[in-house]
């Protein structure tokens, strides 16, 4: 595991990322068999450059920024980093960490800014829901974290 993860460690540039790898490495753990484990972490490490990439380039025009977003979203929900606890916002166009904003409709986590967006959209829908209760509330530690997702 720690060849794993000094290697993706070692191909990062950026702060970001190599917090982002550290909080990945219980997914890569989880794992059984070594073709997997290396063909994941092969693919987690091509995943980081190119989100590296796509938030340095300010080139990109609105119909290539959606494809590129959209393939990544793709890619970090096949990982499983995409709605998860202190990892990536669960909603397609947003790629932030951290997700640490349960949501109790999706039974997923978003990033602040898009979790306050939910809760403006929806809240006559969450307050029918379960008065006083804003859909989208923040989990500040791993623990009732994961008494959520033991719950969902």
């Amino acid at each position: 595991m720690g060849k794993i993860h000094d290697r993706l460690k070692a191909g990062q540039q950026r702060q970001h990322t190599v917090t982002v790898d550290a909080r990945v490495a219980h997914v890569l753990a989880s794992m059984t068999g070594k073709s997997r484990v290396v063909d994941t972490a092969r693919r987690m490490s091509v995943f980081l450059q190119d989100l590296d990439r796509v938030r340095a380039d300010r080139s990109l025009d609105t119909a290539g920024r959606h494809f590129t977003m959209q393939r990544l979203a793709t890619e970090a929900k096949a990982l499983g980093l995409k709605g998860r606890w202190n990892l990536l916002c669960n909603r397609t166009q947003c790629l932030r960490t951290p997700a640490v904003w349960y949501n109790r409709g999706s039974y997923a986590f978003y990033c602040e800014d898009c979790a306050r967006e939910l809760n403006r959209v929806n809240a006559r829908d969450a307050e029918n829901l379960k008065p006083g209760t804003p859909l989208c509330r923040k989990i500040v530690n791993a623990e009732e974290a994961a008494d959520l997702h033991c719950m969902s």
